[in-house]
């Protein structure tokens, strides 16, 4: 993988908000309004964040009558975030 491409995915996991995105949607599909609520984001905040990481080809969306409804379009990024979490935990509970 090229040096700009990884530096650039470290940079998206590196706002706390692109995370609780991510893992949101985790396995599933989910409306702006749902993971708003969820993750107690504001619409327009959520929703630049939302286009940032569709525009990385992480999340695509299927149109629900007035709704968009995100999910994670490259399934690498569930298991890159899964294994980031288990380590994270790994190394917090042996301190």
């Amino acid at each position: 993988m090229d040096s700009k491409k990884l530096a650039k995915i470290f940079k998206i996991l590196s706002k706390p908000s692109n995370v609780k995105i991510l893992r949101a949607l985790q396995g599933c599909k989910k409306c702006v309004t749902s993971l708003e609520l969820e993750l107690n984001i504001k619409q327009s905040n959520l929703s630049q964040h939302l286009n940032y990481l569709k525009n990385f080809n992480i999340l695509d969306y299927e149109r629900k009558g007035n709704k968009n409804c995100y999910y994670i379009k490259d399934k690498r990024y569930i298991k890159l975030i899964a294994y980031l979490i288990k380590k994270f935990e790994e190394v917090n509970s042996e301190k």
